[in-house]
């Protein structure tokens, strides 16, 4: 199960390509030291939205809290459908 509403996935992607900037490493790096493969990257990238314990990997990784990878769209950010 996703926890991003439809149409936020591709937002997902751009929040974490930000993120990895401002780390100075790249999305496909930080999927790999999560132990995920660089075609989860393509998935995100084409508008596929990860699983909460993705986003709870890729946030360990670059070291910032699972929100700051969420982007906001107001009080129900997440959901399970």
């Amino acid at each position: 199960k996703t926890f991003l509403p439809k149409g936020r996935e591709i937002l997902f992607y751009d929040q974490l390509k930000k993120l990895c900037k401002e780390k100075n490493t790249s999305p496909s790096a930080v999927a790999l030291a999560a132990g995920l493969s660089k075609t989860n990257v393509t998935y995100w990238r084409k508008g596929q939205a990860p699983k909460l314990d993705t986003i709870m990997k890729l946030a360990e990784q670059l070291e910032v809290s699972p929100k700051a990878l969420i982007p906001e769209q107001g009080p129900n950010t997440l959901r399970k459908e």
